[in-house]
């Protein structure tokens, strides 16, 4: 089964790099590959190719294949990625100023 509504592509991308995905490179406009901190068990780097938007097309079918991979990785079901993909806040943390030592 297929869930709505669908993380939005600043929430995958906040859930990645919360996870130890850094961003990689760009693929022209229509988006870019993250790239896991460890390589895979061949020492290839694991991709996951990120849409820069959700008007991508087939914006569904690229964000089931991103949870079916990290899926895999975390050794979870996809609907609990989705899930917490779907629950993570993308705004950053406000920085707050260091506490002065008196």
């Amino acid at each position: 089964m297929i869930r709505e509504p669908m993380p939005t592509t600043e929430q995958i991308r906040a859930y990645l790099t919360a996870h130890d995905w850094r961003p990689g490179w760009a693929i022209g406009s229509v988006g870019a590959m993250y790239v896991y901190r460890e390589l895979s068990d061949d020492g290839n780097p694991l991709t996951v190719f990120v849409p820069a938007s959700e008007a991508f097309d087939d914006y569904t079918q690229r964000v089931l294949d991103i949870a079916d991979s990290l899926r895999v990785l975390e050794r979870r079901d996809r609907e609990a990625v989705l899930a917490d993909m779907l629950a993570t806040d993308p705004t950053p943390a406000p920085r707050t100023p260091p506490v002065p030592v008196p």
